[in-house]
């Protein structure tokens, strides 16, 4: 699995990267630093519960994406009906148009 093998790769970079620094920091204050196993473990579970809320954040963000994606593909629908009604109705539009011009000939004729 991906996922855990790309874990295994972060964990050993925490390790690493902890005896480095404990090194270095050794060395410029005379001071040791001991990373014992519960300290280590409370970092993988502080690890894997930032990993729970991130996991949730982009599952939320998924939903909306989704959701939107609905509400763009409904608007779109309902656009194309209302350009086919304005279609069919253009020919009474036009016919009304000319009973309209010839309403208000007459009104001024009056």
């Amino acid at each position: 699995d991906e996922e855990r093998q790309q874990l295994r790769v972060m964990c050993q970079f925490f390790q690493t990267t902890v005896f480095e620094y404990s090194e270095k920091f050794y060395e410029e204050l005379h001071r040791n630093n001991y990373v014992t196993p519960t300290s280590y473990l409370e970092l993988i579970l502080t690890f894997k519960g930032l990993l729970g809320v991130k996991r949730k954040e982009i599952l939320t963000l998924q939903q909306r994406y989704a959701t939107g994606l609905e509400k763009l593909d409904f608007a779109a629908s309902q656009v194309s009906t209302m350009k086919q009604e304005i279609i069919d109705l253009q020919p009474e539009l036009i016919k009304s148009s000319k009973e309209t011009e010839e309403l208000q000939v007459l009104v001024e004729a009056d």
